[in-house]
């Protein structure tokens, strides 16, 4: 399976939208968990947001990052 962080990336999105997760729950589970793992073995920070519709994860090395293309 393919990393989710390339390499030398200092900010990534995930960006899901829960209709989605709900009908691939197993994979979205699987993508949301792989992404957090890698991201935590780089030293990397993570941040949740959700509204009605998305599901996001954001992953940075730098905690003001976190923000970074978010709306």
């Amino acid at each position: 399976m393919e990393p989710s962080i390339i390499s030398g990336a200092s900010v990534v999105h995930s960006h899901m939208y829960k209709s989605w997760i709900r009908e691939n729950s197993e994979l979205a589970l699987e993508r949301a968990e792989k992404l957090c793992r890698e991201a935590l073995a780089l030293g990397m920070k993570l941040s949740y947001y959700e509204d009605d519709n998305y599901f996001d994860i954001v992953v940075a090395y730098n905690e003001s990052d976190l923000n970074r293309g978010l709306a």
